[in-house]
């Protein structure tokens, strides 16, 4: 049986339908949410089972952002949608989800860019961390794979696969990070463009290997083959974009975008005395970020050694290092507590300032500690906030 016939009539199909929605719906929003659906549809009927395919909400443990996207590709095993109802917009963690598609009637540069960046806005709510997977009795431990995004769209704007090519180059110039951008761009009934490596020409697709492998953007007209083609690269991101599973607890604690920064646990500060909430301003952690940047990370035994009194009874619960994953704030030098300070700052009459008594708060994903005197003066309340609010 030649498949790539049975894709090139599914090809001929997806179009008429997308031709009949300009004269079954007359407002925009409507046709675009009906062409969404053909691809959809498509989709649904030929992914492995173990995916779905759904729209809405991506939200990230570590961002204060949201992205909406028109097709959501995520793994029912380690990921469901956050809201009950069906008929309500769906809210999916971004760490669950495998991949978007976002959608375009007639491809043009302006929609190609739109597409680009919605795409890397989603890309950005993973985090850059390492994760732990067991499968079986086997244990890994390593970077955490990162999703996928694609442009569908069912015709080109008065231009051709080449232009988009270059107005692709010329946007991925722009990136900080060469993986935030499209793993592939189709066209039905035209061709794909996509990265391949430089050396061996082969395909690269994951998001993590267009960040570690040099490549360069390639369009190919394959014409009626285009949704076989595009098919199958999806299925191979699909299988190949291994994920962890969600981690709800990180979703306990929300973030907050404070000045340039994105911070947590910065603004559950209380005064003796009173029931207002104060947080930490952004002019402080702004403050905070500058001074640790030349500043070396320390290990949690190594910043415990600082913030407790020199006791044997304390000092043995401390043995090796271990890895660097905290900054201590302290640009005026404060000194460890000693047994003294402890008993004045517990009768309230803390005489001598020192590291005692830190709050932890993370910022951009990194965590400091920032010593109790270095917040006086560094706060503004939180109004209509109280202590019981998330």
């Amino acid at each position: 049986m030649n498949v790539r016939k049975l894709f090139a009539e599914s090809a001929k199909s997806m179009l008429a339908e997308f031709r009949e929605s300009a004269e079954a719906y007359s407002h925009a929003g409507e046709r675009g949410e009906f062409r969404e659906e053909i691809l959809k549809k498509f989709l649904r009927e030929r992914i492995p089972a173990r995916f779905a395919v759904g729209n809405g909400q991506i939200v990230g443990a570590s961002s204060p952002d949201s992205r909406q996207s028109d097709v959501i590709l995520y793994d029912t095993n380690i990921c469901a949608p956050l809201v009950g109802d069906p008929k309500r917009p769906q809210i999916y963690p971004a760490e669950g989800v495998s991949g978007i598609i976002e959608v375009k009637s007639a491809l043009s540069k302006a929609e190609l860019i739109d597409g680009l960046e919605k795409i890397a806005d989603f890309k950005r709510l993973v985090p850059k961390d390492n994760i732990s997977v067991r499968h079986g009795g086997m244990h890994w431990s390593g970077p955490r794979e990162h999703p996928f995004g694609a442009i569908f769209a069912y015709t080109l704007a008065d231009n051709s696969l080449e232009s988009l090519k270059q107005n692709l180059i010329d946007h991925e110039k722009s990136l900080d990070d060469r993986g935030l951008t499209a793993n592939v761009i189709a066209v039905l009934d035209q061709g794909l463009i996509t990265h391949k490596h430089r050396q061996t020409f082969n395909d690269i697709l994951l998001t993590d290997q267009l960040r570690e492998q040099p490549y360069y953007v390639s369009e190919v007209q394959y014409k009626g083959a285009t949704l076989f083609e595009f098919y199958a690269m999806l299925m191979n991101l699909l299988v190949n974009t291994q994920l962890e599973v969600v981690d709800l607890n990180k979703y306990r604690i929300p973030v907050e975008r404070l000045g340039k920064h994105i911070v947590r646990n910065h603004d559950r500060l209380v005064r003796a005395g009173e029931t207002a909430r104060y947080r930490l301003t952004a002019n402080f952690i702004d403050g905070v970020v500058n001074w640790c940047a030349n500043k070396e990370k320390l290990s949690s035994n190594e910043l415990n050694r600082l913030i407790t009194p020199d006791h044997p009874d304390l000092s043995q619960r401390f043995g090796g290092d271990g890895p660097k994953v905290i900054y201590l704030y302290n640009p005026n030098d404060l000194p460890s507590p000693t047994m003294e300070m402890i008993s004045s700052a517990v009768s309230g009459r803390m005489e001598t300032p020192s590291l005692i008594n830190p709050i932890f708060i993370e910022i951009d994903g990194e965590q400091y500690a920032i010593p109790a005197p270095y917040t006086e003066g560094n706060t503004e309340v939180l109004l209509g906030v109280s202590w019981d609010d998330p």
